[in-house]
């Protein structure tokens, strides 16, 4: 699937000065550590398939998302402060579950600030 993630992200990470200012406001205001409860995300090669309904919806703005790219987000939004992530895998039909799941435990070894919530598959006891 040719999703544009790291094209929108150019984009959409070039922030305009009244967006520079709100984060400014915001770091003022905002506890030294947030915390990031809803984090979907999920490695490309998880997705095996995705309906093309879903796919043009736009609920799916992205079938996977990975945290390294939320951290480029989170850092940019909140550059003083400490962001604990969430991440828990892409709920959409066509995703594997178990490999999104094994990525997510690999990128918490790799960073104390991410605590996954796993998937359970019904198959898979």
């Amino acid at each position: 699937m040719d999703i544009p993630v790291k094209t929108y992200l150019d984009y959409a990470l070039k922030l305009q000065d009244n967006e520079k200012i709100f984060i400014e406001s915001f770091s003022q205001w905002l506890p030294d550590t947030v915390i990031d409860c809803h984090v979907h995300a999920g490695p490309p090669e998880s997705v095996r398939d995705i309906d093309d309904e879903m796919y043009q919806s736009m609920v799916t703005t992205f079938p996977w998302f990975t945290t390294k790219q939320h951290r480029m987000v989170t850092d940019l939004f909140y550059p003083s402060k400490r962001v604990i992530l969430l991440p828990f895998a892409m709920p959409y039909r066509g995703i594997d579950f178990r490999s999104s799941n094994q990525r997510l435990l690999e990128w918490a070894n790799a960073d104390q600030d991410i605590k996954p919530i796993l998937y359970g598959i019904p198959d898979d006891i």
